[in-house]
This record gives structure tokens, sequence and C-alpha cells, in this order.
């Protein structure tokens, strides 16, 4: 029983790390980031300013707004996928 038992996990082992030595063609993805001017974007300010890539296959668009309400319909509609935002839009805009 050990034997088959061993047999089978070494038979699982070897097939997973083939599957892995395929590379697959990793297409571009684009990130809408919003942000409000003053102290609740200010945490991105460095990354901006240094030009931060996350990764070469990820395009960074980014939205600055004067006032929350800019940012609300592009929160709710998905436009955005990451938005700096006051505490309370984000408590009362729930998915």
């Amino acid at each position: 029983m050990k034997k088959v038992l061993v047999i089978l996990l070494t038979l699982v082992l070897v097939l997973s790390l083939a599957s892995c030595g395929q590379s697959a063609e990793i297409k571009p993805v684009t990130l809408n980031i919003g942000m409000l001017k003053g102290p609740t974007g200010m945490g991105m300010a460095k990354m901006l300013e240094e030009g931060y890539v996350m990764d070469k296959n990820i395009e960074t668009n980014v939205l600055i707004a004067a006032a929350p309400d800019e940012l609300t319909a592009k929160v709710i509609s998905g436009e955005v996928q990451i938005a700096a935002v006051p505490t309370n839009m984000a408590a009362y805009y729930r998915y």
C-alpha cells in the first residue's frame, strides 16, 4: 500500500513540475487609478513623481480629481480599479 502511495505522489509531482515549464503569453493590462488632490492623494505623490512601474505588462492611467464627486461614478461603474477617496465615501459605496 505504501509503495502505491509513493508512486502516485511521485507521479503527481512530476506532472505538476512538467506543466510549469511551458511559458504562456501574458497580455498587457491597463490599470486605472483615481485619486484626489490634497491629503487623500498624497500617498501616491512619490509614486507618480518617480514614475513607478508595477510590472512591464501593467500600464497605469492616473486620474487626479479635485472633488470626490468626480470619482464617485467611476468607482461605482468599475472604470477605476484603485481609488484614493475619503473614508466616508469608501464606507458608503460598498460593492
